[in-house]
Parts: structure tokens; C-alpha cells; sequence
């Protein structure tokens, strides 16, 4: 897979897919891996065009799925209820799970100090990078020890 030099069709197929758990969980476990294994995986990853920017952007949105809970994220009416497949939809073991796979991404881009240092001091990351940061201890402190 990093071989073929596609790692950022990965991503975006994870951002056109963000709302079907078996796809954007099953991606982002893949660009997790790759990310951690392969330093050919990160560079290409960062070097895509807005990578950071679409990662942080599905971190964020997760996160504000979990804080916000998973009964106020789903409106359901009987027309939409029927045309749902249950992998399709997202329940709060499926948003935990994305959310972990993501971080884990932004982690391990955040490593590849070239490109990773580049693109996040850019003035206008710098809020989204603290937006997302700051959502991310919400998310951690609705949680119990247990």
C-alpha cells in the first residue's frame, strides 16, 4: 500500500465516508498502522494537500459527536430508519473507536517533524490546532477512571 504512493486517497476516502462506521473506522486503522510502521506512509500523508487540516477536521468532528452524545447526534424519522444499515450507523463504542483511531493518526503524523512542524505553525492552523486540543479534553473529562 505505501508502495503505490496512494496513502492520501486513504484519507480522503475517510473524509467522503466520515459517516459510515465500517469505512472510516477500518481506514483510519489502516492509516494508523501504515503511520506507525512506515516514515514513507507519514511523509507522503503530510506532504497531501491539507492533511492536518482533514485529519484534525475528523478528530474534531467526532469528538463533538461524543461530547454532544450519540442520541442528540442521530435524528431518525421511519424513512431514514429504514434505509439505515446498522454498520452505517454510529453508537458510542463506534465514535470511542474512531476517535482513538484518529488521534492516533494525528499522533503519528505529528511526528514527522519536516512536514509536521511546517504545516501546523501556520497562523491559520494554529487555532484549529487549539480548538482541537481543547475539544479533546472535553471528551476526556466527561469520562470516569473506570
Amino acid at each position: 500500500m505505501v508502495q503505490t504512493k496512494n496513502t492520501a486517497v486513504f484519507l480522503d476516502t475517510m473524509t467522503l465516508y466520515k459517516e459510515n462506521s465500517a469505512v472510516l473506522i477500518r481506514i483510519a486503522f489502516v492509516l494508523g498502522n501504515l503511520t506507525t510502521h512506515y516514515e514513507g506512509a507519514r511523509k507522503e500523508l503530510c506532504c497531501a494537500d491539507d492533511c492536518f487540516v482533514k485529519v484534525i477536521g475528523l478528530a474534531q468532528f467526532y469528538l463533538e459527536k461524543d461530547i454532544q452524545g450519540v442520541s442528540k447526534t442521530k435524528e431518525i424519522t421511519a424513512d431514514s430508519k429504514a434505509k439505515s444499515k446498522k454498520y452505517e450507523e454510529f453508537n458510542a463504542g463506534n465514535i470511542e473507536d474512531a476517535i482513538t483511531k484518529i488521534v492516533k493518526l494525528v499522533a503519528n503524523l505529528s511526528t514527522e517533524e519536516t512536514y509536521a512542524g511546517q504545516k501546523l505553525v501556520r497562523a491559520d492552523s494554529v487555532q484549529m490546532v487549539q480548538q482541537f486540543v481543547s475539544t479533546l479534553v472535553k471528551a476526556i473529562d466527561k469520562r470516569t477512571i473506570d
